[in-house]
């Protein structure tokens, strides 16, 4: 079963190798540190016991968010983890009565197209 919950520093090793699996220029576990000890951003992270699998983030500047990545390793794709954290993120925006969200995404990404289509 998987568990949803916040980022916290000691995550910063596994949300970099998700990073590196699923982007050509991957950001660092110290960024990942220094990303999870910002006050004006919130990460997410979906774990299988001891590993994550998954993550998303967002920067929060003024009354609106912006989320910089979402990344699922690609052997847990198509199960819904997206998706959750995606929802976990929209409900932690509404919370924080953030006016608007954004996620650019490049037209050829069709997993993403479709992952903002279905929630």
């Amino acid at each position: 079963m998987f568990e949803y919950r916040e980022m916290c520093a000691a995550d910063a090793e596994g949300v970099a190798q998700v990073e590196e699996r699923c982007f050509a220029i991957p950001w660092s576990r110290e960024t990942f540190w220094q990303e999870a000890s910002k006050q004006t951003a919130h990460y997410l992270v979906a774990q299988l016991e001891d590993k994550i699998v998954a993550y998303i983030g967002m920067w929060i500047v003024a009354d609106e968010g912006q989320i910089t990545n979402v990344a699922v390793l690609p052997e847990y794709r198509r199960q819904g983890i997206g998706k959750k954290l995606l929802e976990k993120m929209l409900l932690f925006a509404r919370q924080k009565q953030l006016e608007a969200i954004t996620l650019e995404v490049r037209i050829s990404n069709e997993p993403a197209r479709l992952l903002l289509n279905g929630v």
